[in-house]
Order: C-alpha cells, then structure tokens, then sequence
C-alpha cells in the first residue's frame, strides 16, 4: 500500500512486537541473520559509453568489467527496525583514453519505531556519490551525458503516523533533498541542477471498509537553487535562482485491497506552482510565467501472484526539473513497470520499462516535447544456495524535438549486455 493508509494494521503490529522483534518488510533471510553481503562480478558492452546524442561525432562504444559489492545491516528490536545497506559500483571501460573507470557511492539508512498501537515514526536518508558518473535528475530522470566532474545527492525523509481512532489516522512528513555537481560555469549541470528541495506534507486517511481507506492530502513544496553559476535564459544571462519554485498540492486519494495479493492505491489533485524569482523573465515572453497549475496523479498497482513473483505498474503526473537551459522546467508523466517472475525455484526473471512523455517549459523551447523510453531485462539462474549467474540488456532511447543549429543535440539511444556471477552470503 502506499502512504494514505499507512498506520493500518498498526495495532497488529504493535500487539506482535511485545511478543518478538520488530520486522516490518523483512525478508525470511533477513530475519534470519542481522547481515547480508553480495557481490556482482559482469562483463559488458555498451555502444554509447556517454550517452551522447545521435548527432554527435562523441558517440563511443567499449567493453568494460563492473564489481558491485554490497552490505546489508538489520537490527531487530522490540519495537525498532534499524536497516543500513552500502553498495559501492565500479565499471572499468577498455575503449576510454582518459578517466576509464566510473564509481558510484550508494549508503542507505532507515529507522522504524512503533511508540505503541496506534504511533509510529519512520526516518530514512539516503546518500549517493558518483564520480565521472551519468548524470540523474532525479529518481527517476536520466540525463543526456555524462557529468566532467563528481557529484552527489542526498534525501533525507520523515513521517510520524498516528492513528486518531481504529478507523481514522494522520500522516505528519517532511523529505530533503539536496543535489551538487562538481561541473561549474555557464548552463553546466551546476547551474542547471544544484538545488535544495524542502517537502512537508500531512495527509488523513479514513478507513471505509477493512479493504478500502479513503483520504485527502495536502504538500509544499520550496526548490532553491544552490548555485552562483548562470543561466541562459531569454537571450540573457540570469542567475540560476530565477528558475526558483515553491508548489502547493492539493489532492484526494483512495487505496484498496482487492485480496491479499492486489492491492491498488490512487492520490490525485493539482500542482500549484509559483515561480517567485521569474519577474524578469515573464517581461520577455517566450512563454514564460510567474506561475502554473499541473495536474498532479500518482497511481500504484501492485499483484503479488506467486511467492517470488509480482509486477507493479504505477503512473506519475508531475511538474519536474530539466537539464534544457532556456526552459523553466517540464510537465512529465511517466509510466513505470516492474516485474519480477519465479519461473523455477532456480530460474529467474526480472523487467523494468518506463515511459515519459515530457513538454518543456518557457524559453526558446516552449513547448518542445520529449520522449524518454528505458527498458531492461535479466534472467537469473541459481547455481546453488549462495551463487547464481546472470544476463541482461538494458535499452535506452530519448527522442527530442529540441535542436540546435538544426541538430537534433539531445536524442539518442544506448545499449548494453551483461553477463556475470552474483554470490550472496
């Protein structure tokens, strides 16, 4: 389930944890033992190691070698669930002159309390360094390229759910996030998206029947810029402060458990968003504002249909960030996949695809539409309880109608196969 109903079945879970450790969203392994470790050995090949545009005279293939270890902490309290994971990624590639290797940094910290039946408080953060690595705007977004310099992005969240009444509970939370590129100058990726994000929300949820709750929401949201480089903007140079954001969310929601193993969760409303810092820009036309509405959707469908299998489809509507310039931001909607299928106790298969579908706002692109298709598949094959080979191959593809000097600067497409050796302890 998603959020809305988040302290339902609080009172279970509270009533269990006198008994035993508190285990929210463990696995049997995890309950098992309070550490996990793995490592992923792959060879690959990538025919467009900088995800340049198609037009680009940069386009460059490589076979390469990636280690991605892992770590996994849980302790178990009576009430409390403290889970920490690390995962360091290196992939070397043979076909680059300079700077052959590429390094990301994931650490990720979550704290669960149930103060009693009815009250509980989840924080989490989470910490990502990469250095020469491709660039992300946010947790969903790829961008076209690939960052000259470090970077890293943290977000930090907090919730307290209460439940008023055995029907009626609140949803209290606050979300930070912070994203800094090392690449600096004019229109760099620092200027385009080093920025604070403060998110605070409440949301009450109202439990119609033991299977469906019904509830409304309301977000604000403040996105800074946390850069002195400028941008170029209306035929101008700006500070990148003058894309500056605050939004207002206003939404209803509704989840529901079909049966055990569906469920579906629907929050939907309207972003209300004010450029405060825009003044200048709204002078110049171009199609530029000091404000907008975007509908706001957020839907999960989620089947669990055999043990080790489920899908999950969700739909995203939002106002988001973009690494186009001149623009003040994008309208996206995008839709996601998840799958994950049990052929055998020892086969495996996994997929993922996202669709968005993206119009750029203000500037000499006004308007301009953007296409962004990812998709991936891996099968995995369990060779024995703490090894497993795998293969997979990951497709992405953006088509722009964003050009300069007549070039198509921003499609392009990318390929890559895997293969490798995943060992699990």
């Amino acid at each position: 389930m998603k959020r809305i109903i988040a302290s339902a079945g609080l009172a279970a879970v509270g009533a269990a944890s006198v008994q035993a450790a508190y285990t929210p969203g463990l696995t049997p392994m995890e309950q098992a033992k309070p550490w996990s470790v793995s490592v992923a050995v792959r060879g690959f090949y990538d025919d467009n190691i900088f995800a340049r545009p198609d037009d680009s005279p940069g386009v460059q293939e490589s076979f390469g070698v990636s280690i991605n270890p892992t770590v996994g902490l849980n302790f178990a309290l009576e009430r409390t669930l403290i889970h920490f994971n690390y995962s360091y990624d290196f992939r070397w590639f043979e076909g680059r002159d300079e700077n052959e290797a590429d390094h990301t940094q994931l650490a990720d910290l979550s704290i669960s309390h149930a103060f009693s039946e009815r009250l509980k408080l989840d924080v989490s953060d989470r910490f990502t360094y990469a250095q020469e690595g491709l660039v992300r705007i946010d947790d969903v977004q790829p961008v076209t390229g690939r960052s000259d310099g470090d970077y890293f992005a943290n977000r930090a969240r907090g919730a307290f759910t209460a439940g008023v009444t055995e029907r009626l509970n609140v949803q209290v939370g606050y979300q930070n996030d912070i994203w800094d590129f090392e690449n600096s100058g004019t229109d760099s990726y620092s200027a385009l998206l080093d920025r604070m994000e403060h998110l605070a929300s409440v949301e009450l949820g109202y439990a119609v029947t033991p299977a469906t709750t019904a509830g409304i929401g309301y977000k604000y949201q403040d996105v800074s810029s946390r850069s002195t480089d400028r941008l170029s903007m209306g035929g101008f140079l700006v500070p990148a402060e003058t894309r500056d954001s605050r939004s207002h969310f206003i939404y209803a929601g509704v989840e529901h458990q079909f049966n055990p193993q569906l469920n579906a969760a629907l929050r939907a409303g309207v972003q209300l968003a004010d450029f405060h810092k825009a003044d200048f820009l709204t002078t110049l036309g171009q199609g530029y504002e000091d404000n907008a509405t975007i509908p706001f959707i957020d839907f999960l469908l989620g089947y669990n249909y055999n043990p080790g299998s489920y899908v999950n489809l969700g739909v995203i509507n939002r106002m988001a960030a973009t690494s186009v310039g001149s623009a003040q931001s994008q309208d996206a909607t995008a839709v996601y996949l998840d799958l994950n299928h049990r052929i055998t106790p020892k086969w495996t298969f996994g997929a993922m695809l996202l669709y968005q579908y993206s119009s750029l706002r203000g500037g000499a692109f006004d308007g301009d539409k953007e296409q962004l298709f990812v998709a991936g598949v891996n099968l995995d094959y369990l060779i024995s309880q703490n090894l497993s080979a795998e293969a997979g191959y990951n497709y992405d593809r953006l088509n722009s109608d964003v050009e300069f000097a007549g070039l198509k600067a921003r499609e392009y497409d990318r390929n890559r196969v895997y293969l490798g050796l995943r060992a699990r302890f």
